[in-house]
């Protein structure tokens, strides 16, 4: 058996900004570079079930639109058959 000590014992690396007194790290704060949200295209289609109050409903909740506008959106969808929405979903 051998009583040496080894001598290939790794030491540990200094860290940038370490203050040895008091055991403390300073990091540095990296900025994020964050994309916009990507635009959704929700199409709406006219039909003879849904009632009319249900899709302003739909349209006010899910796309943060107000009564004036969710009804003008809406009768837009009835009158032409079709209708995009343009939106973004966090």
């Amino acid at each position: 058996m051998s009583t040496k000590p080894p001598t290939n014992i790794p030491q540990r690396p200094a860290k940038p900004y370490e203050n040895d007194s008091d055991g403390t790290v300073v990091l540095e704060r990296r900025t994020q570079k964050t994309r916009p949200p990507k635009m959704h295209q929700v199409i709406m289609l006219n039909d003879d079930y849904t009632p009319m109050e249900f899709v302003v409903i739909v349209i006010q909740e899910f796309f943060g639109k107000d009564l004036e506008t969710a009804t003008q959106i809406m009768l837009k969808i009835h009158l032409d058959g079709k209708g995009v929405l343009r939106c973004v979903f966090t």
